[in-house]
């Protein structure tokens, strides 16, 4: 059985042979929280775009008993079958102007990144990193998204506080930022998949008009997130809403990364031991979330004094 890195080489070299006149490149494709994947692009004369053919798997179907060839047919398939999708101009990646308004930033793990943020630009905050991505919207294939490399910053000239002063403007502009009652949104969630079919709907309603508060009584968790719910944890990077919604509350926060798309904030004064939060947030990320959605095991904690978010344990 050939090894992996001969496996790529090869799949390189016989696609060389049948597309003499398209480049043919590797990419080592880095994503937060994964490993690292080998992809091979396939780019035809005049055309902007290829599709993605991801090595890793194809090399599993080879050790399971797939034959080269016919991992090499289904290489062929995809490629012919996904290339007249891709319309998208990219040359416009290249001027600074356009894509000044289309980086955003998210948050990954720090210390499970620690080889992807080196060819990334990033800061810190706390045990994470503010990362920076952007998106482009077509007509033909949609949404696209990817994450800023160095390569970008030196082909915009953009430094990385100016990346972050653009997506902090960015990112709530474009995905919004808000605060519910966890019982809201349960509740919420209910309706919508019961199409407005639930008793009790008149309390809800009640409930929903207190303010931050009073709602806190009855259940002290708030969800924060953005309006995608996708990549919603950045939203604690908005300290100023952070901090208007503790002076609504009267309190200090607890804040608990649940996952990448969202944080729950807490009250300190009607929140458990702090150490009993920690537990829940480990015991979450191990038996509820894909480890891609995992943000942290740690907690923190806003103070309202000093208007600051420190990590608490």
């Amino acid at each position: 059985m050939i090894s992996y890195e001969e496996f790529v080489s090869t799949v390189c070299e016989k696609l060389r042979k049948r597309y003499p006149e398209r480049k043919v490149d590797l990419h080592r494709i880095l994503k937060p929280d994964r490993p690292a994947l080998d992809g091979v692009t396939v780019l035809q004369e005049g055309k902007l775009m290829s599709p993605m053919v991801y090595l890793n798997d194809l090399y599993r179907d080879l050790v399971s008993g797939t034959e080269l060839d016919l991992i090499m047919d289904d290489i062929d398939s995809f490629i012919d079958d996904s290339a007249c999708e891709l319309e998208m101009d990219v040359s416009v990646l290249k001027d600074p102007d356009f894509i000044r308004d289309k980086i955003l930033f998210k948050l990954i793990n720090y210390d499970n990144n620690v080889q992807m943020l080196s060819e990334m630009p990033h800061r810190r905050f706390l045990d994470l990193a503010v990362v920076y991505y952007f998106v482009l919207k077509d007509a033909n294939i949609g949404t696209a998204t990817s994450l800023v490399f160095r390569s970008h910053m030196d082909l915009w000239k953009l430094t990385e506080e100016e990346m972050f002063a653009l997506a902090s403007r960015n990112t709530p502009r474009l995905l919004g930022c808000g605060i519910k009652n966890m019982d809201v949104m349960v509740r919420e969630l209910l309706l919508s998949e019961m199409k407005g079919s639930f008793r009790g709907t008149e309390e809800y309603d009640e409930f929903k008009k207190l303010p931050p508060k009073e709602q806190a009584l009855t259940n002290p968790m708030f969800v924060m997130t953005n309006r995608e719910g996708y990549q919603g944890a950045s939203c604690v990077l908005n300290q100023e809403k952070v901090g208007s919604f503790a002076e609504m509350l009267e309190d200090d926060l607890y804040i608990l990364p649940s996952s990448i798309h969202e944080v729950i904030l807490l009250p300190r004064k009607l929140a458990p031991e702090a150490q009993e939060l920690e537990r829940m947030v480990k015991s979450i990320n191990r038996t509820e979330l894909d480890p891609s959605d995992r943000l942290s095991d740690h907690i923190y904690l806003y103070r309202r004094s000093s208007r600051e978010i420190f990590l608490f344990c």
